[in-house]
């Protein structure tokens, strides 16, 4: 029996029962996208019922240099075709990877904002308030001696009128409770700092049920305000 050699389409050379390269590619793209929900489904079922096979075959297709290149072009011609939709694609994927990562590393992620705020602070230099503090000081040792002694008087005052009754005992079982982490930023700490949740100049006392450990930077920076405004940490 004979058989054309010629593609009955366009007439170009072509192997005995089968359509030309370039036929055969223009008739699947029709058909897939006429067909394109009941292709993606086809694909999903086929990779969910054997996933570690779809997982070979793109690995044996990588593999392959002149496959592996063409794969890479038909992905740059895509992203070039569809950036507004790729771009909205690694905002949501950004998004949600983002949420939980934070959700699970609260710690690190603290570290790594106190040690940006450190360098930026190391770069900028010394501001013109801290400064111009730094020089008074430097003017009058006599005065901003008074100014500390009447600080420490007032902070002695205050916790002579607190009740006072914290024991080494309560305060290593109070480490013990929180594992030898900041009660704020939950980080490990080496000196772990007594800090009272109600603060000894708004009434609080120095007891066991109101000390929790803290680093120096939570400690500093919640001061003496109400224990929620470390909710954010």
């Amino acid at each position: 029996m004979w058989v054309s050699r010629h593609c009955r389409k366009c007439g170009a050379d072509r192997v005995p029962g089968k359509d030309c390269q370039a036929c055969a590619r223009a008739r699947a793209a029709a058909w897939y996208a006429a067909n394109r929900d009941r292709a993606n489904a086809a694909s999903r079922a086929k990779y969910a019922a054997d996933p570690s096979k779809a997982a070979e075959y793109g690995r044996r297709r990588r593999s392959d240099p002149a496959t592996h290149a063409s794969i890479l072009e038909w992905k740059a011609r895509y992203r070039a075709l569809n950036a507004d939709k790729v771009r909205a694609g690694f905002e949501d994927w950004y998004r949600r990877r983002g949420k939980s990562w934070r959700s699970t590393n609260t710690v690190k992620l603290r570290r790594a904002s106190l040690a940006a705020y450190y360098k930026r602070i190391a770069e900028r230099g010394r501001g013109p308030e801290r400064q111009q503090a730094a020089d008074w000081k430097r003017r009058n040792p006599d005065r901003w001696r008074i100014l500390q002694q009447n600080a420490t008087n007032r902070r002695r005052a205050q916790m002579l009128a607190a009740t006072v009754d914290l024991t080494a005992d309560q305060w290593k079982r109070t480490l013990d409770v929180f594992g030898n982490r900041c009660a704020y930023c939950r980080a490990e700490m080496t000196s772990p700092q007594q800090d009272h949740v109600i603060a000894i100049s708004r009434g609080g006392d120095h007891t066991e049920d109101n000390v929790v450990p803290a680093c120096k930077s939570c400690n500093s920076r919640k001061k003496n305000r109400p224990v929620w405004v470390m909710a954010g940490v």
